[in-house]
C-alpha cells in the first residue's frame, strides 16, 4: 500500500510541475501558485497516510514528494542559485527523514549500518548544496 501511494505521489508530483528549462528565470505567480497547489497536495496525501498502520512512514513519503515537487517548482519558476540551493538542502533532508523511519524498523547492526548510510547521503547532498 505505501509503495501504490508514493508511486501516486511520485506521479502526482511530477504531473504537477512541468520539466524546466535550462536557463535561469523568475516567475514569482507561477511560483506561488505551484508552491499552493503542492501544499495542497500534501495535505491530502498525509491525511491518506493516518489511515495506514505505517503511517509515519508514509509521511515521510509525503514530504519527500512534497519536497521534489517544490525542487521542480523553484527550477521552473524561480531559477536562482539560492532558491535551488534551499530546495536541494530541503530534498536531502526530506529523504533522510524517511531513511530514519525505515531504519527505525531495524535492529542492531542492520539498524547501525542503515542509519550510517542515510547520514552519509544526507551529508553528501547537503554539502554539494551548501548546506551544514
Amino acid at each position: 500500500m505505501n509503495r501504490l501511494l508514493a508511486t501516486l505521489l511520485a506521479s502526482v508530483a511530477g504531473a504537477t510541475i512541468a520539466a524546466a528549462p535550462a536557463f535561469a528565470q523568475s516567475d514569482a505567480a507561477g511560483y506561488r501558485a505551484a508552491m499552493q497547489k503542492i501544499e495542497k497536495e500534501h495535505e491530502g496525501a498525509k491525511d491518506k497516510s493516518d489511515a495506514l498502520t505505517k503511517e509515519d512512514v508514509c509521511e515521510e513519503q509525503a514530504d519527500v514528494a512534497r519536497a521534489k515537487a517544490e525542487l521542480a517548482a523553484a527550477q521552473k519558476y524561480d531559477n536562482t542559485p539560492d532558491r535551488l540551493n534551499a530546495a536541494h538542502r530541503k530534498l536531502a533532508e526530506a529523504e533522510y527523514e524517511l531513511a530514519e523511519e525505515k531504519c527505525d524498523a531495524m535492529k542492531g547492526n542492520q539498524k547501525d549500518s542503515c542509519m550510517n548510510t542515510a547520514t552519509s547521503v544526507r551529508t553528501a547532498a547537503l554539502a554539494e548544496h551548501g548546506g551544514n
